[in-house]
């Protein structure tokens, strides 16, 4: 691999980033989600002032621009200046598509929707992958990655906002007008802005003051996004711990990223057949619960082969579970949270990921410090603490409608809760 690289250029030969400065690596790679962090912190209140749409298109825009700026840094600190504003877009812009695209998907299609949207992450990675590969020159490999990127983002211009937000605006011809289209393109019934008067007048324009109270008045809300909040901390670190980790954990890092890639589809498949059969809960349960089974494994010393460890293979099988879990989690947080706070709720999980991406660069580097199988230890407690929590805190919304407001949310849980007692 260093043999291939040496051929082209990479930022971290042009500056002299080698074993003894590894940390520089790690730092570049970790401040993108600084700047992730900051953005999704603020985010929400954007979100719902200027829409699904807007937040989406601006974002990434800027995300598209400062990867491509990233070609003109002549140090790391310029790169780091750089990474830090293409995280805040491309965090910013892929959130707020998320939640922008599933609040389209009726029941039915959630599940098909979503699985959909996630299996971009490992497709764009073995396309990042390809092109790495082949173009071993890192300022026209970002050059592509940002045209392409561009192109991708055009094609949202021609999407509608979200129903969901011009009828929690209270704009319910907007809202109408939108669901007409819609039924228009699927031959279905026309709405009458009627239909949608079962969202409140008190939930319409909720300021975000407003929406951060109703967690200390609602219980079931406040629960189950603490929980997730957790789960997205744990998801985020394992995932960016072994995606940045793999010239440690592998001899070749190109076969080890693109085994990491194969595994993340493979993921993606399974996910979509197993979270409708078995259910979001029992899924994310799995997930976790397999992803500490894989690192306690992981611990032990084996050398299957000259190139391959035990170490290694099942960190390949982690990445399956470590990605079902990613694909669930995007699905399980948007329909536990009701329509008036899902911006805010996802945003603040997103956020509280980020910190768990910040420290997963450096994990690896862990292991020249310490024991690895302490690192290993750490990583596969954090799973088992969040399947555990998932297992007795969280309630499954397979097949259930989203509720719209934290009071519905509350008066569902509250019935649920009555009809077990009898």
């Amino acid at each position: 691999w260093y043999q291939r690289r040496v051929r082209g250029s990479s930022f971290s030969i042009d500056w002299g980033i080698y074993c003894d400065t590894e940390t520089q690596k790690s730092n570049i790679n970790s401040f993108y989600f600084v700047g992730g962090f900051v953005g999704l912190l603020c985010s929400a209140a954007l979100l719902e002032r200027f829409g699904r749409k807007t937040i989406t298109l601006v974002t990434g825009i800027i995300a598209v621009f400062a990867t491509l700026a990233m070609t003109f840094a002549t140090d790391m600190y310029m790169m780091i200046g750089f990474r830090v504003v293409q995280g805040l877009g491309l965090m910013i812009s892929y959130m707020a598509h998320y939640v922008w695209i599933m609040e389209f998907s009726p029941q039915t299609l959630r599940n098909f929707t979503s699985a959909f949207i996630m299996l971009s992450w490992p497709l764009g990675t073995v396309l990042l992958t390809f092109i790495s590969y082949f173009m071993t020159d890192w300022k026209s490999n970002t050059i592509v990655v940002s045209a392409f990127s561009f192109v991708v983002l055009l094609y949202n211009f021609f999407l509608p906002e979200s129903p969901r937000h011009y009828a929690q605006k209270g704009d319910m011809k907007r809202a109408t007008e939108v669901l007409n289209k819609m039924a228009g393109f699927y031959g279905s019934r026309e709405f009458s802005e009627n239909t949608l008067q079962h969202i409140t007048e008190e939930n319409k324009k909720v300021g975000t003051l407003e929406q951060i109270k109703a967690f200390a008045k609602f219980s079931v809300m406040r629960r189950r996004a603490c929980v997730m909040i957790f789960c997205w901390f744990g998801v985020a670190l394992f995932y960016y711990g072994l995606s940045f980790g793999w010239h440690k954990i592998g001899k070749n890092i190109f076969a080890s990223q693109g085994f990491g890639c194969l595994s993340e589809i493979v993921a993606c498949i399974l996910n979509y057949f197993l979270v409708q059969v078995i259910g979001r809960k029992k899924m994310q349960c799995l997930s976790f619960f397999g992803i500490s089974v894989c690192f306690g494994l992981a611990m032990v010393d084996l050398q299957l082969s000259s190139s391959w460890t035990l170490q290694q293979v099942i960190c390949l099988i982690a990445i399956i579970f470590i990605s079902t879990e990613f694909n669930t989690i995007y699905l399980y947080t948007v329909e536990l949270s009701p329509t008036s706070h899902r911006g805010l709720i996802t945003f603040s999980c997103s956020a509280t990921a980020r910190v768990g991406s910040f420290i997963g660069p450096y994990i690896t580097l862990l292991f020249d410090v310490v024991n690895r199988r302490v690192v290993l230890g750490v990583l596969g407690g954090i799973a088992m603490v969040a399947g555990i929590m998932t297992l007795f805190l969280l309630e499954d919304t397979t097949g259930l409608d989203i509720p719209e407001t934290p009071a519905d949310l509350q008066r569902i849980n509250e019935l649920e809760e009555d009809e077990e007692k009898k």
